[in-house]
């Protein structure tokens, strides 16, 4: 499945990304291991905000977790992203992480 992912990251890289971000909405199975895979290795802010989206867009509450991580990222792109899909969430443990973020 990673090269799958890998793939919608290429389509996003080449400016295809309007397609490549519902490539990875539509992806069947768990896919959250790759796309955090694929977070972690990136360097680019606009394409590590993209794979925070589309992993907080696939609406798995098991995102929440990683969406905290992004959260204390450097990257303004990533941790606004990260940002919206906790309040998305709006879970105990999103508000949780949300209040320890403003609260520490």
């Amino acid at each position: 499945m990673q090269s799958s992912v890998g793939e919608a990251v290429e389509k996003f890289r080449n400016g295809d990304e309007e397609s490549a971000f519902f490539d990875l909405l539509e992806m069947p199975g768990d896919v959250l291991p790759d796309l955090i895979a694929a977070f972690r290795n990136e360097r680019l802010p606009k394409t590590r905000a993209f794979l925070v989206k589309a992993a907080w867009e696939r609406r798995d509450p098991t995102a929440v977790p990683f969406l905290g991580e992004a959260l204390y990222g450097a990257q303004e792109k990533v941790w606004q992203e990260a940002l919206d899909g906790l309040v998305t969430f709006a879970s105990p443990e999103a508000l949780e992480i949300l209040r320890l973020a403003c609260f520490p």
